[in-house]
């Protein structure tokens, strides 16, 4: 089959709506709301004050006073609990929608037209399309029927896999998603956030923008992203410190996901171990490419 389809159990919607979303939102996200226009996507980041992510997402605006958030689900709650003393000073509402959509992931085995960044909404659906072959469908329970053919349609149409499928998708696209147990752990350029276009450097102030800004204008950052992977049964925890062979501390586990032959991950190393040995856990490990090239 030329399609293949997952559940995205494990992603989260944090609807923000009211008439000063938009004002919100710019306040104190990392990427440019106001760039955004009803039916665009983009990626975007929480700081503390301290420029540390305590949380990164898709950002859809569904209307100008509309939006959704899709994260881990997990990281919905922790979310809406710090930026609802924020919120309680502007004519905005934050809303768990989780339980309230069906999420899908798509994955076309062919790449087609692009046409990232867009999303395609209605009361019965919502679809962003990512890139050249991933779209997200979330589906409305509510309106029975198109729920129904949709659902019957992709059960003929399409190849089904688990939901790790779409976070192996997301590993080798080089996307890291803030968990709970990495919450402020990371800078968004160590999660290369600004190359992906979820900083922007021109737009107004936003919680944590003096040390982003700093380290943007400081110059490049001496870590970064690698692809590793490893042939033990289940994946290493977010965090898990990764180690030369001789035993020197080099970086740490970002995200990984149990594969057919191990697991694969993220990590957040220094360019100049150039080296593909690495230890964690005391077991074995590879490292492979740079997200980004030094």
């Amino acid at each position: 089959m030329s399609l293949t389809a997952m559940p995205l159990e494990q992603h989260g919607l944090l609807a923000i709506q009211g008439p000063d979303s938009r004002r919100f939102l710019q306040g104190q996200c990392t990427a440019d709301v106001d760039s955004l226009s009803p039916g665009q996507w983009i990626y975007g980041g929480f700081c503390t004050p301290k420029g540390r992510l305590y949380a990164n997402f898709l950002l859809a605006c569904l209307a100008d006073d509309h939006y959704w958030l899709i994260m881990p689900a997990d990281m919905v709650q922790p979310t809406m609990e710090r930026l609802g003393k924020y919120a309680a000073f502007f004519k905005t509402e934050l809303s768990d929608q989780t339980l309230a959509w069906h999420g899908l992931g798509l994955v076309e085995a062919v790449a087609g037209d692009p046409g990232p960044g867009t999303v395609d909404h209605d009361d019965r659906q919502v679809q962003l399309t990512l890139d050249d072959r991933r779209r997200m469908l979330w589906l409305n329970p509510l309106q029975e029927d198109h729920y129904e053919r949709a659902l019957s349609r992709l059960e003929q149409q399409a190849q089904w896999q688990p939901s790790e499928f779409w976070a192996l998708h997301d590993i080798r696209a080089g996307l890291v998603w803030v968990q709970p147990a990495t919450i402020e752990s990371f800078l968004p350029q160590t999660l290369h956030w600004d190359e992906l276009g979820g900083v922007s450097f021109s737009k107004g102030c936003y919680t944590g923008q003096e040390v982003v800004a700093r380290l943007h204008y400081k110059g490049a950052s001496k870590k970064g992203l690698r692809h590793v992977q490893g042939q033990t049964t289940s994946a290493p925890g977010p965090l898990s410190r990764l180690h030369s062979p001789e035993g020197k501390a080099l970086g740490e586990l970002a995200s990984a996901v149990t594969t057919a032959d191990g697991w694969a991950g993220l990590a957040v190393l220094p360019f100049a171990h150039e080296s593909s040995d690495l230890t964690i856990n005391e077991q074995a490990a590879e490292a492979g490419a740079w997200v980004r090239a030094d």
